[in-house]
C-alpha cells in the first residue's frame, strides 16, 4: 500500500516540477532529455544495489536462450521504450499551453486505455465497477472540457 501512496504523490509532483521548469523557459525537449538522464543515473545505481546485478544479468540469459524469446522480448521492450519516450515528450509539452490542473486530470483517463488493451491483449475481463467507472471517467472529461473551451 506504501508503493501504491508514494507512486501517486510522485504524479501528482511531476506536472507541478514540469510546470515550474517550463515557467522559467526551458524547452520540452530539454526537460525530457537531462530527467531521463538523471533516471539512467539511478538505474545504474539500482543496478549495482545488491543482488539486483544477477537478476538482471539472470534475466537476460533466460530471454537469450530462445530465438523466439529473443525477438518477441525485443520488440517489446522497444515498443515500450518509444511509447514511454513519446508520451513522456507530449506530457511535458502540453503543460505549456494548457493549465497543470486541467491536463493532469485528462491524463488520469489512462487506466481506460488498460482496462481496454488488458481485454484485448490478456483476455481479462471488465466487471460491472470498472465499465461504470470508465462512463463516469467520459462524463467527467466531457465536463472538463467544457469547461476548457
Amino acid at each position: 500500500m506504501i508503493s501504491h501512496i508514494i507512486a501517486a504523490a510522485s504524479f501528482g509532483i511531476i506536472p507541478v516540477l514540469y510546470k515550474s521548469l517550463l515557467l522559467i523557459d526551458i524547452d520540452s525537449l530539454t526537460i525530457l532529455i537531462l530527467t531521463k538522464l538523471i533516471i539512467v543515473f539511478f538505474c545504474f545505481s539500482l543496478l549495482l544495489y545488491g543482488e539486483n546485478y544477477k537478476t538482471v544479468k539472470n534475466d537476460i540469459i533466460k530471454i537469450t536462450k530462445s530465438n523466439d524469446k529473443c525477438f518477441h522480448a525485443t520488440i517489446l521492450f522497444i515498443t515500450a521504450a518509444f511509447v514511454y519516450f513519446y508520451g513522456q515528450y507530449n506530457y511535458i509539452l502540453l503543460f505549456k499551453d494548457t493549465e497543470t490542473n486541467i491536463s493532469t486530470i485528462i491524463i488520469a483517463c489512462y487506466p481506460v486505455i488498460t482496462i481496454l488493451l488488458s481485454y484485448y491483449y490478456f483476455n481479462e475481463t471488465i466487471n460491472i465497477y470498472q465499465f461504470i467507472g470508465i462512463l463516469l471517467i467520459f462524463t467527467g472529461l466531457a465536463l472538463i472540457t467544457n469547461k476548457v473551451k
